[in-house]
C-alpha cells in the first residue's frame, strides 16, 4: 500500500492519482449512501 502511495506522488502520475483520487471518492459517495439507507426511520409494525 505504501508503494502506491510513493508512486502517486512521482511526476508523470497525475493520471494514476486522478484515477485513486476517483475511486476514493466513490467509495466515500458509497459509504455515505449505505450509512442513509440503514439510519433512515423505519415504519413501526405496531
Amino acid at each position: 500500500m505504501e508503494a502506491l502511495y510513493r508512486l502517486r506522488a512521482k511526476p508523470g502520475a497525475e493520471g494514476f492519482a486522478g484515477a485513486w483520487d476517483a475511486a476514493l471518492e466513490h467509495g466515500v459517495q458509497r459509504l455515505e449512501d449505505c450509512v442513509r439507507f440503514f439510519a433512515r426511520p423505519t415504519a413501526s409494525a405496531a
